[in-house]
């Protein structure tokens, strides 16, 4: 049973892409939507598709680059192409980044703003990560890494999985990977880590669901009486 998608869900999506949604509502994920996609060009492409990795014509490696255009592309983004030619969007190429490290990249990657091992490790560790918690002590940071492989966690998630009986409380699904979530953040409330009252099973795709609703922090039971009464359409 598929999940209905709220339009702010949608348009975050397209911005984790490097994409813009052009839209201001959202019907369902075959309806054809108007966007900006991040080579610039303004295109047509459902949800679902988006989902699955396609993307406008530039992008898809329908529309022919010459060596020239590719080898300035990443001269502009203070990069240097290390190749002699270039066979299509979707061929790995070797290319020194701005970071100084030598690296391959695909030039649709490129071009939707991917830079190097290293750059995309700096761009989301410490305080550059979406969920960067900055009231957290060192030792928090990481227990908080290590937590999913803790006996006490191991046990907490079984049980709450138990108390449910293994099936996801939003849209009733058995036979899925299952969540344990913290109905009070695993952060703010720390005297309720490991009650089974402050856990309820999540399937991931549901999980996912809430916190791109709701966030990851400040959670609460409010929260999750109005996500699980919304019901799944």
């Amino acid at each position: 049973m598929g999940i209905r998608h709220t339009y702010k869900y949608v348009r975050d999506y397209f911005a984790g892409q490097g994409c813009e949604l052009l839209e201001d509502k959202y019907a369902n994920s075959l309806t054809k939507m108007s966007y900006k996609c991040s080579c610039g060009n303004i295109s047509g492409i459902t949800f679902g598709n988006f989902q699955a990795g396609k993307r406008c014509m530039e992008c898809s490696g329908n529309k022919k680059f010459t060596f020239e255009y590719v080898f300035s592309f990443f001269k502009d983004r203070d990069c240097e192409l290390l190749e002699i030619e270039y066979k299509g969007i979707k061929t790995p190429m070797k290319y020194k980044c701005k970071c100084g490290s030598v690296d391959k990249i695909r030039f649709d990657d490129f071009k939707r703003g991917s830079f190097c091992h290293n750059c995309s490790i700096e761009k989301r560790a410490g305080v550059n990560h979406y969920n960067y918690n900055p009231n957290l002590t060192d030792e928090e940071r990481v227990m908080n890494k290590t937590r999913i492989n803790e006996p006490r966690y191991k046990m907490w998630r079984t049980k709450i999985f138990k108390k449910d009986d293994y099936c996801c409380k939003k849209c009733i699904t058995r036979g899925c990977r299952l969540n344990a979530h913290h109905i009070k953040n695993w952060a703010k409330d720390v005297k309720s880590r490991y009650k089974v009252s402050n856990g309820i099973t999540f399937c991931e795709k549901c999980h996912n669901a809430f916190h791109s609703k709701y966030g990851k922090k400040n959670n609460d039971q409010k929260q999750i009486t109005e996500f699980i009464m919304l019901g799944v359409k």
